[in-house]
């Protein structure tokens, strides 16, 4: 229950102070940055190339998981 919580009340937080802004609170994160704040131009990459390098996992995983139902199905 205490991760529920933690996120829950990190998630309020976020939403109450983002809500002053008049841009209100944008639904992809990272447009909640200033633009004309350089590192925020780091931060998209970074977020970018962390996408980029993470697929390969959730694809293997599900991939994984599609070999061993479609395996029990088939022996079936």
């Amino acid at each position: 229950y205490g991760v529920c919580v933690g996120y829950l009340v990190l998630s309020a937080i976020a939403a109450i102070y983002f809500s002053s802004d008049p841009r209100g609170v944008q639904q992809i994160i990272v447009q909640n940055l200033p633009k004309e704040n350089p590192i925020s131009t780091v931060i998209y990459l970074l977020v970018a190339v962390s996408c980029l390098f993470t697929m390969p996992v959730i694809i293997a995983s599900i991939a994984e998981l599609l070999e061993k139902n479609c395996a029990i199905a088939a022996a079936a």
